[in-house]
């Protein structure tokens, strides 16, 4: 097992010198575009992709709840299959968020949430539930919901 991790390491050590070899000194390029690209990736080291999405998550659900986002829907009904509601969220760039809401005709409903950056989900966030009925009486039954979440980030 030692062996094949030091060979790995090995070839990786090998591979990453042979790409920097490859580079000629007769490439040029300006000394503005170096500190750049160097400063870019600085940041994108020391912020954590997680700690990155839930700030944008909060931007947008601040902008949701302040109903700053201009807001379109569509509704829909499948007879036998689930029926259920999409809204559109945007600004002036474009859509923000996605919220989808379905129900069956059973005991299940789900509500999905798609933030969006650039053009391209960057989170989803999926609740299901699942009701049963859990004693009572015929006259008030009691249920009992299991919530089930899921939580997506996209990956670049």
């Amino acid at each position: 097992m030692k062996i094949l991790v030091l060979t790995a390491g090995l070839l990786l050590f090998v591979s990453c010198k042979n790409e920097k070899d490859k580079t000629s000194p007769k490439e040029s390029a300006s000394i503005d575009n170096s500190v750049v690209k160097k400063d870019s990736v600085k940041a994108d080291i020391t912020e954590n992709p997680i700690d990155q999405i839930k700030k944008e998550y909060a931007v947008l659900q601040a902008q949701l709840e302040a109903e700053k986002l201009s807001s379109s829907k569509f509704s829909y009904d499948c007879n036998d299959e689930p029926s259920g509601e999409v809204i559109f969220h945007s600004d002036k760039d474009g859509i923000k968020v996605i919220e989808h809401f379905y129900a069956e005709h059973s005991h299940f409903s789900a509500s999905e949430k798609y933030f969006i950056k650039e053009g391209k989900p960057f989170f989803i966030f999926r609740q299901e539930t699942v009701w049963n009925f859990d004693g009572g009486t015929p006259e008030k039954p009691v249920t009992k919901d299991e919530i089930t979440e899921t939580r997506m980030v996209s990956s670049k």
